[in-house]
């Protein structure tokens, strides 16, 4: 596999949630935590690499080696795509604005605050604008989840 071959000179690896259900050859219900942390596992496994982000329809998330470093630049990265999803490239300051500070939908609270109860691993979750952290165990997490929808009249 060519991760294998380029492990050792790449420090992180980005794949959308089909990438990564084509490389486990499987579907993911992309809100169940377990599916998500199992598939986390077996993907730090065949991707040697010290970080994987990981960005999906729900949220995104880093998880990996030292993970929180990543975490203001997630949070931009997901607010700039929702933003250019929303009102496409033609966006102002004031709309980049109003999408970081819009709340994230009841279901992808429930998966990030899912995410915080398993043990063993730090996780750092955005809930846009909220940021809560735990001590770091072992791996690291960072989520930002995306809004329920876009604010378009």
């Amino acid at each position: 596999m060519i991760y294998r071959s380029i492990a050792n000179h790449i420090d992180i690896v980005s794949l959308n949630e089909d990438e990564v259900q084509t490389h486990l050859n499987r579907k993911l219900d992309l809100l169940d935590v377990f599916q998500i942390e199992e598939a986390l596992a077996e993907l730090e496994d065949f991707i040697p690499v010290p970080v994987i982000v990981v960005h999906t329809k729900h949220w995104a998330l880093a998880y990996g080696k030292n993970a929180t470093r990543f975490s203001r630049a997630l949070k931009a990265g997901v607010t700039m795509a929702t933003t250019r999803f929303c009102y496409g490239d033609d966006f102002t300051v004031e709309n980049y604005m109003e999408i970081e500070n819009l709340s994230a939908s009841d279901e992808n609270v429930t998966f990030a605050d899912a995410i915080n109860t398993l043990p063993a691993t730090t996780y750092v979750v955005f809930q846009l604008s909220m940021l809560t952290n735990q001590m770091e165990l072992r791996s690291v997490w960072a989520i930002h989840l995306l809004p329920d929808s876009c604010p378009l009249p």
